[in-house]
């Protein structure tokens, strides 16, 4: 990293009703610029100093965007769950403000300009009143600490792996460590180790023909069977969280159940 270029952490959290958080000092998403750290734990502290509660790194889905001027902002995208809100600190609604889309759109001045404000709103409402918007490089993740149960994070996964930035990504899931790995012509290998061992996700529509994908830095032949879409792997992952494991899976002792 030269010397010269500086990096900032720019908060995009969203309450379950998809409202983003405002600062009411500075009426902006929270930011904080920072050196030798890695941008998930900046905006992890910066929400447990806002909200009082703990957001693992896993579950904020990341972009970056060069501002120009040597700054490099780093977005991190989190929505803060209904068990989360309840938990909030006590006089935290003298410091933030949730504010809705059409908030925004209605009175634009509710989130003060600033460098970060047009990827801000963009990440949050999937629109910008910036003319001429810088856009966002591709999403970046860390590859070992993966929350599979929040599906925007899931998704920005599995882009990840078929952009070929990573072949291998894990991360936990309850009391499973899931792991997912390929990419090759959207088809991904996906396993779950657990409490009863290790199982197998299955394709829903697996081919006859054996599949080639890269996991862990090398090549792997995988019957068409283990071969899996981006759907498949949302269904399989799903499943876990309910009490069956149903026929998404196969155990080390073969089909489920």
């Amino acid at each position: 990293m030269e010397d010269s270029e500086r990096h900032v952490a720019v908060v995009v959290a969203l309450d379950p009703q998809g409202r983003l958080l405002v600062q009411r000092s500075t009426r902006s998403v929270p930011t904080a610029e920072f050196t030798d750290s890695w941008p998930h734990e900046v905006a992890a502290d910066l929400l447990g100093a806002l909200l009082g509660i703990d957001v693992a790194r896993g579950r904020m889905a990341a972009t970056h965007v060069d501002l120009g001027d040597e700054l490099l902002a780093h977005y991190l995208w989190v929505k803060v769950r209904s068990d989360e809100m309840a938990q909030l600190a006590a006089g935290v609604d003298d410091a933030i403000v949730w504010l809705a889309a059409d908030e925004v759109a209605a009175d634009p001045s509710a989130v003060a300009e600033g460098p970060a404000r047009s990827e801000a709103l963009r990440l949050a409402f999937g629109w910008t009143d910036v003319p001429h918007a810088k856009s966002a490089i591709p999403p970046k993740l860390d590859p070992t600490a993966i929350d599979w149960g929040d599906r925007e994070v899931r998704a920005a996964a599995l882009a990840a792996l078929t952009d070929d930035e990573f072949d291998l990504v894990t991360g936990l899931l309850g009391a499973w460590e899931v792991t997912v790995g390929g990419g090759e012509d959207g088809r991904f290998l996906l396993t779950a180790d657990g409490p009863d061992g290790m199982r197998t996700a299955l394709a829903s529509e697996p081919g006859d023909e054996d599949v080639d994908l890269r996991v862990g830095g090398q090549m792997v032949t995988v019957p068409g069977l283990y071969a899996l879409s981006r759907t498949d792997v949302d269904k399989a992952v799903e499943s876990l969280l309910t009490v069956d494991i149903d026929e998404w899976w196969e155990s080390e002792d073969g089909l489920l159940p």
